[in-house]
């Protein structure tokens, strides 16, 4: 059982996590998601899309369209 001080403390952790997230996307102009793709594939290796969207987890359309983006500018 999670203690609301450890609920408070996930949340803070999060919160952080995804500040930093957002301030590393800002400087490399990847989109969240284009990086946890990149992540994924450097992790796991080539992968189809539908594997690629379960491991995000998001859309199939959207792991399409991110693979895409990241194919367009050379990332992948």
């Amino acid at each position: 059982m999670t203690t609301e001080q450890q609920a408070f403390d996930i949340v803070i952790a999060l919160h952080r996590l995804l500040r930093t997230l957002r301030h590393a996307v800002r400087n490399n102009s990847l989109q969240p998601t284009q990086v946890i793709v990149l992540s994924q594939l450097v992790t796991y290796g080539p992968m189809r899309v539908g594997e690629l969207a379960s491991r995000v987890p998001c859309s199939q359309p959207t792991a399409t369209v991110a693979v895409t983006s990241l194919e367009s500018t050379g990332h992948v």
